[in-house]
């Protein structure tokens, strides 16, 4: 089911509940949104994609930094959108393993070295629900360090 949604009020609320998980680790989530950004799609799905992504990131940023979800809109090959980019300051991904990412049960090399818990089916969800409304994911080592992740999704109308 799809419904015209308030992506403000969406990412709101996915930023007010990772920032509790963000304390707890000495971190905090910051939003950086464009006023007014709308969009017709399933709310659970997307809210389950786009909290994957931050919930990563939180889980990845270094101790004492500041996860960044930001929104815009955005002019695409198939006309207007949404951008929504989400970085952490952790130690980024291996340029290999980049594409992976999204792939079930996929876990970079230093996810399996250590105990992170995750099963490596939270970004292949997200990038799923992303698809199954017209989008697209993507993951880059952020040049400043740290991985971003961007969404790309097509606006809803006027």
């Amino acid at each position: 089911e799809r419904k015209d949604l308030n992506m403000n009020a969406l990412l709101q609320g996915i930023v007010a509940d990772a920032s509790f998980e963000a304390e707890a680790r000495g971190c905090r989530v910051q939003l950086e949104a464009e006023e007014g950004c709308r969009f017709k799609g399933n709310a659970d799905m997307l809210r389950s994609a786009v909290e994957n992504v931050v919930r990563n990131a939180v889980h990845h940023t270094a101790e004492g930094s500041t996860v960044v979800v930001t929104m815009e809109r955005a002019a695409g090959a198939a006309g207007p959108g949404l951008r929504l980019a989400v970085r952490d300051n952790g130690p980024g991904v291996d340029e290999d393993q980049l594409e992976s990412l999204f792939r079930p049960f996929f876990r970079t090399t230093d996810a399996r070295d250590r105990l992170s818990g995750g099963s490596g089916l939270g970004l292949a969800i997200s990038s799923s629900a992303i698809r199954a409304h017209g989008g697209s994911i993507h993951a880059e080592n952020a040049l400043e360090g740290g991985l971003r992740v961007e969404i790309s999704l097509p606006a809803s109308p006027p």
